[in-house]
């Protein structure tokens, strides 16, 4: 049967989407160098998993590993197949799928809460946003999250508002993205669950609660989250509840938030979603005045909610604020195309003040580009201007769709240019970053003195230069371990910061020298050992 006209649009509107989402992304994949011990944790937990045939009982430097469910390294061994077959490209390609496929189901939740034009602008207005795109090339689970979320969104708008009566088989395709969801990094999987509630209540009070209740939906959950829970729990069950559940899950989020923590992660919300955050005073009034509306409401609920749990947490961080972006750009594209067309004197003003501010940036940026020391702005003027063009035409999109009421203009403008900035900028970026974070060098140099021989750290984790190194470098933790094992026979060598090495310095053997040295992240990192 031949796809009906609707629904041959929607196809032709997800296949543009992807292949503009692959285009912006995929270039970029493998580029940057993995940098931060929180990120090559995933690629040595699948590099263990090969190593030795085990998808459960995997470990990370000599210690096993159940902070976070293993769907993320279990995509990057997927991907690998063998233990050197893992490298930045391989580890970073899950989350860069999962962030295309998200802005696919941006679209689709748009397209069951509103129209297709705003479902197409708020998948854009998401690929678009800084923050989101930063994350879809780091090797963290959040993004696999936001994915599987956004899934959940889309089923749950489908079974409660684009379908003229409740479809079940809906509900059950909204657990199994909930599943798949807590699969990937546990209990922040569920927080869609809470704000699907939140809304049923709202419209219905507790009884609507009963629309939730799938036997076979809860069965599929179930079934998702025992695949990784019951292995983990047959590894130690009272370890598992005690050191990950209430030691890692719980204590991490639940607490007295500080006021200092709560406004740093707004602020840092309020980045990531640039340049789109600086529509918030102008959508906020019309999106508050059509509460009553359920797809509104809906879209506010999938921001809000996810957003205010976390920067209340005990420990917000700035990645947590990728869950409130799906719900924040279907709320931008409603906006601009129900409300985009009229002028009113909040949009007068912050059109204005958009306009000055990337004007501004983007001629001290240019100008002052030898002297910036800033990973998206390229060392050399001429090379800066792209990005310093990009930027006033980001401001001259926003100006002329706010002041004249042109919202095709704001969107498509604005769309265009952070198409050309993000992908000119991450170049530049991402080389800049790799000088400043040269961690295959500081492998390169551990081994040119350990020779294949044993190797050890010493005041600090350094996960990315185990995972550059190409095998285990366990932690010594003092001086007496130090001594030890620098004084074996093969002549055996230490990695060290400039810290750890000044607090030990005084108290080791004769001979137990500084071998070598490098500066990376404007840290001295040392090679130790006896000459």
């Amino acid at each position: 049967m031949p796809p009906t006209p609707g629904r041959a649009s929607s196809l032709r509107s997800l296949l543009l989407l992807a292949v503009v989402a692959v285009a912006l992304i995929g270039p970029h994949v493998g580029r940057r160098v993995i940098a931060s011990s929180d990120e090559a944790r995933f690629p040595l937990l699948a590099r263990d998993m090969l190593e030795r045939g085990t998808w459960f009982e995997a470990y990370v430097r000599e210690k096993q590993y159940r902070n976070k469910p293993p769907l993320l390294p279990w995509a990057i061994a997927g991907l690998s197949r063998e233990p050197h077959g893992i490298t930045g490209t391989t580890a970073q390609a899950p989350v860069a799928v999962a962030a295309v496929v998200t802005v696919l189901f941006t679209f689709l939740m748009g397209e069951a809460l509103f129209a297709r034009r705003a479902a197409v602008w708020a998948a854009l207005v998401l690929l678009t946003s800084f923050g989101f795109f930063g994350h879809s090339h780091r090797v963290l689970p959040d993004m696999l999250v936001a994915c599987f979320a956004t899934a959940s969104g889309w089923a749950f708008a489908r079974a409660t508002i684009a379908s003229p009566a409740p479809a079940r088989r809906w509900i059950v395709v909204f657990w199994i993205a909930i599943g798949l969801a807590t699969f990937a990094k546990g209990p922040l999987g569920v927080v869609p669950v809470l704000v699907a509630a939140i809304w049923l209540w709202l419209e219905g009070g507790p009884a609507a609660l009963r629309r939730l209740a799938s036997p076979l939906g809860l069965a599929a959950f179930a079934a998702i989250t025992a695949a990784w829970v019951v292995p983990f729990l047959m590894l130690g069950g009272q370890s598992f509840a005690g050191r990950v559940v209430w030691g890692n899950w719980l204590t991490w989020f639940l607490g007295v938030p500080r006021p200092a923590g709560v406004a740093n992660f707004l602020l840092d919300a309020l980045e990531g979603f640039l340049p789109w955050s600086f529509l918030v005073p102008v959508v906020a009034r019309p999106a508050a005045a059509a509460w009553r509306d359920r797809a509104v409401k809906l879209a506010l609920l999938w921001s809000l909610v996810p957003l205010t749990m976390m920067a209340l947490s005990a420990n917000p961080m700035e990645r947590y604020s990728l869950a409130a972006f799906p719900g924040a750009a279907l709320v931008v594209g409603w906006w601009a195309d129900r409300h985009g067309a009229a002028t009113t004197r909040a949009g007068g003003v912050a059109a204005w003040i958009v306009l000055g501010l990337t004007v501004a940036a983007a001629v001290v940026g240019v100008a002052g580009a030898p002297r910036f020391d800033l990973d998206w702005v390229p060392g050399d003027r001429l090379l800066a201007l792209p990005l310093g063009f990009a930027l006033a035409a980001v401001g001259a999109s926003i100006f002329v769709g706010l002041r004249h009421g042109r919202p095709r203009v704001l969107v498509v403008g604005t769309v265009t240019a952070m198409l050309l900035g993000l992908s000119y900028g991450m170049w530049s970026a991402a080389d800049r970053f790799n000088v400043r974070n040269d961690f295959p060098a500081v492998a390169a140099m551990l081994e040119r003195h350990a020779h294949g021989g044993e190797s050890r750290v010493l005041g600090g984790r350094y996960f990315q230069v185990e995972l550059y190194l190409g095998r285990s470098l366990p932690r010594l933790w003092t001086v007496e371990e130090l001594n030890e094992f620098v004084l074996r026979p093969g002549r055996p060598v230490v990695l060290a910061d400039e810290r750890a090495w000044s607090s030990v310095k005084d108290h080791v053997p004769p001979g137990v020298k500084v071998l070598d040295r490098i500066v990376v992240r404007r840290r001295e990192l040392l090679v130790i050992g006896a000459r």
